[in-house]
């Protein structure tokens, strides 16, 4: 399989599993499942986030089946590319460095899931 089509696989399984985990989120904290104060709030998706940014690398490392900590920051950081281009070119917001703390421990994550999924058996 060609570097592409696995780069469009690797997203495509990555932006379902986003979508039914912030759908799912949503409706957690709309039915008051999830308490909605800003603290806990700001919480829960922080640690959502992290979870993400490890199945992205998981996901990631074992298709690719090699260079686990390579892997985990090419597709973490793309990711993080995207929303600070998002960010600031819609919305005209420089991160602070709270954010990029958060952001280096995506990387952190998605390099942690990569590495995990090297060493699985390739199932992608």
């Amino acid at each position: 399989m060609s570097l592409a089509k696995k780069t469009a696989k690797i997203y495509l399984i990555f932006g379902i599993i986003s979508l039914l985990s912030v759908f799912t989120f949503a409706l957690l904290v709309m039915f008051n499942r999830l308490p909605s104060d800003d603290n806990s709030l700001s919480r829960n998706i922080f640690f959502t986030g992290l979870a993400l940014f490890l199945i992205l690398g998981f996901i990631s490392g074992n298709c690719h089946h090699k260079k686990g900590v390579l892997i985990g920051l090419i597709y973490s950081s793309s990711v993080i590319l995207l929303a600070l281009l998002v960010n600031y070119l819609g919305f005209d917001i420089l991160p602070d460095l709270m954010t990029i703390v958060k952001w280096g421990a995506f990387i952190v994550a998605s390099i942690t899931g990569a590495v995990i999924g090297v060493n699985f058996k390739k199932f992608i």
